[in-house]
């Protein structure tokens, strides 16, 4: 909690921008002058949320006077703006927005080296009050977010600031499982984390038969039916010739018993081998032609998750290192 004297001291140095130049990291003095340039309309008004954001700060409406600040510099984006809000946020204990901001005036244009000078110390004690973390995740399209808002970088070149105490990190990508990580930190602490996402098992989708299978299949049948064919034929021509020898060389017609029975059953033969011969060609010129015509089936290919992403650590690799800022 910051002390009485060390809080008046904050709201007096917000309230100097409408005053007499200063040493602390505000603006010093009214003027908006070194943002870009803006109709004048859009930059008297944010000069008028900023006096009455200082206003404010002077009766300890700190969130109101923030809003104030906010809206100011959406209207009027002046580096100055960024150092009250800082301050503010200061004021309210949030250092993890309050070091962000102060970061966007350090990469900001022009920015006034003595107000680095005199900002070094201020970020020296944020440093001290949060929390911070890299993130690198191994895949460019995976979606992270911390406590629900989401990360713009994921290659571990950023330091990502938050309040002590308990996060919950997401981690998010289309064929993976949901990854949640549960930071408790420290004041003052850094963790440089590497996540390693683990692929889904996948199901294999067999492609469905083709006609080209089936073609195949007709032509066995069809080779298997001229076979049996063939055989009944030459059962029934060996028949026939021993029915022959049962009968009177000048009159085939005239066979004894054992003769016509031979006889008829080589004839039995002989009809189901033709019909036979005629189905099994049909069948296999059908099967050949169904072969030949269609193209090759495609290869089984790999659907998606067999059942719905499992949030929990299956996958996620953590390999925290403590560094120095």
């Amino acid at each position: 909690m910051i002390r009485l004297t060390q809080l008046a001291l904050m709201i007096g140095t917000v309230a100097l921008l409408a005053q007499a130049p200063h040493r602390d990291c505000a603006a010093d003095g009214p003027s908006l002058d070194d943002a870009e340039p803006a109709p004048q309309s859009a930059k008297q008004q944010a000069q008028d949320l900023m006096s009455a954001g200082v206003s404010l700060l002077r009766k300890a409406a700190f969130a109101l006077a923030l809003d104030k600040f906010h809206e100011a510099y959406r209207l009027y984006p002046s580096p100055k703006l960024l150092l009250n809000i800082g301050t503010t946020l200061r004021i309210l204990g949030r250092h993890a927005d309050a070091l962000d901001t102060y970061g966007r005036y350090q990469a900001g244009k022009d920015v006034d080296p003595a107000r680095l000078a005199e900002l070094k110390p201020v970020l020296e004690e944020l440093y001290r009050r949060v929390a911070g973390i890299t993130v690198f995740v191994d895949d460019d399209d995976a979606i992270a977010r911390l406590d629900g808002r989401p990360l713009a970088t994921l290659d571990g070149s950023r330091w990502i600031w938050f309040e002590p105490g308990e996060h919950v990190l997401l981690i998010e990508r289309r064929g993976h499982p949901s990854m949640v990580q549960v930071l408790r930190m420290k004041a003052g602490e850094r963790r440089n984390l590497v996540i390693e996402l683990e692929r889904e098992p996948t199901t294999s989708r067999r492609a469905p038969p083709s006609l080209r299978t089936t073609g195949t299949v007709l032509g066995a049948i069809g080779i298997a039916g001229v076979a049996v064919a063939a055989g009944l034929g030459i059962t029934a021509l060996v028949l026939d010739r021993a029915a022959a020898e049962h009968c009177h060389p000048d009159a085939p017609s005239r066979c004894d018993t054992a003769g016509a029975s031979l006889g008829a059953y080589a004839g039995g033969l002989e009809g189901a081998a033709i019909l036979g011969l005629a189905t099994a060609g049909t069948v296999g010129g059908i099967g050949l032609t169904l072969f030949l015509v269609t193209p090759a089936p495609e290869p089984a290919t790999e659907e998606g998750p067999a059942t719905p992403p499992a949030v929990g650590g299956a996958g996620f690799v953590v390999r925290g290192r403590f560094a120095g800022f």
